[in-house]
């Protein structure tokens, strides 16, 4: 006996199950993106006194206006946001930076390098996310194609701007001269939400 094969149709996006997989899809994205975005954050106020830090201070920006971005598309989709993964997102963040005795990662030259390849890979995820959703773009008429076609360019865009850093920064890291801003900065900021409100 052969069992039938479910097909997406144009109102598959608004049945249980493709709002099950859609809730569970854009919730982990908004807390990749709220990882990045933290990232990105604390490496431009580390060094946002040289060409570095500018470059990530526009990154910065962009990221969050990413992360609204998924955020207004829950709220058009009809999708919660899961605040047990974001927490839990923030919590994974925090720790993986921490000693055993509790204190956060010393520096090292080479750190900046791999904290671009971090932002990178993120950014690359969040270009497949983009990319899958303007696909089902063609399915659901609740997805703006247009805005998605601009978010892919952009998350493009972003992802070769970092690997540049990262080419750059690895570098100088690694040769026997020490580029002036980079690497040189101690990491004593704290992680924060993305959401809340600055002091």
């Amino acid at each position: 006996m052969t069992e039938s094969v479910q097909v997406a149709t144009p109102g598959w996006l608004a049945g249980d199950d493709g709002h099950r997989l859609l809730t569970s899809y854009l919730n982990q994205q908004l807390v990749d993106s709220a990882a990045a975005l933290r990232l990105a954050r604390r490496m431009a106020g580390l060094y946002h006194d040289s060409a570095f830090g500018v470059v990530l201070t526009g990154i910065s920006t962009e990221l969050a206006q990413d992360r609204a971005s998924v955020r207004a598309l829950m709220e058009r989709l009809g999708i919660s946001v899961s605040r047990y993964r974001a927490a839990l997102g923030l919590f994974v963040d925090t720790a993986g930076r921490l000693t055993p005795t509790g204190q956060l990662l010393a520096r090292s030259p080479l750190r900046p390098a791999l904290e671009l390849e971090t932002l990178r890979l993120a950014v690359e995820r969040k270009w497949t996310v983009w990319t899958t959703l303007r696909a089902l773009a063609e399915q659901d008429r609740r997805l703006d194609a247009g805005r998605l076609d601009a978010l892919v360019h952009r998350a493009r865009r972003q992802a070769d701007t970092l690997d540049e850093l990262r080419l750059e920064v690895a570098r100088a890291a690694l040769s026997s001269r020490t580029r002036a801003g980079v690497g040189a900065a101690d990491d004593t900021e704290p992680d924060t939400d993305p959401d809340a409100a600055p002091a």
